[in-house]
């Protein structure tokens, strides 16, 4: 049997239902994001900016994180929170570019799109050769397709009618912690601050 989620009509109905089902988030984050949420993005996608070892098929990797944030926010807000995160801090913030379905398959098909609709928040360091490479581990997207936007606003609990732009933060350095003093939690939270 499948289950029908039920769509918020509102942003804030949708935030709300979110709030009540914060189980997925680590504990030592989950302050950081409920305040996030307060203050109106929802996220879907995150990475809080560690560099840790694995131990894969009897090698040592070692995996380098930028922190990131990848969510909706009100198309009125969107704007002026990026800029603002973009004049007064060291992070980056942009909206993620919408794209016919037909625009996305043609472009994603005869252009590159890993280098020109993608930005690496995460690489895998492996010894080859007594030399450590690092390659593309994770990566967040600067266009997509509206279907895509649309299925996302589902995993948000957002009817399709909402008017919300899905946004993007990252902060440039590997490693620095989304949860320090001088990460981009705090960065985002004096953002939303600002443009209250």
């Amino acid at each position: 049997m499948k289950l029908k989620m039920r769509m918020q009509k509102t942003f804030e109905e949708a935030i709300e239902k979110i709030k009540k089902n914060l189980s997925a988030f680590p504990k030592k984050i989950k302050p950081f994001i409920t305040n996030i949420l307060e203050h109106r993005i929802i996220i879907l996608d995150y990475q809080i900016g560690k560099i840790y070892t694995k131990l894969q098929n009897q090698s040592l990797h070692q995996y380098k994180e930028r922190s990131f944030i990848r969510g909706f926010m009100k198309h009125n807000d969107a704007y002026r929170f990026i800029e603002w995160v973009n004049i007064n801090t060291d992070k980056i913030a942009y909206c993620v570019h919408v794209n016919s379905a037909e625009e996305f398959e043609r472009e994603y098909y005869e252009g590159d799109m890993t280098a020109s609709h993608e930005i690496i928040v995460s690489i895998e360091g492996i010894n080859i050769n007594d030399s450590i490479k690092y390659i593309p581990y994770v990566k967040t997207p600067t266009v997509l397709a509206k279907s895509i936007i649309d299925y996302d606003k589902t995993r948000a609990y957002l009817h399709s009618s909402v008017d919300v732009d899905m946004i993007v933060c990252i902060d440039p350095v590997y490693g620095r912690l989304a949860t320090s003093t001088g990460g981009l939690y705090n960065d985002i939270l004096q953002g939303l601050k600002k443009i209250k």
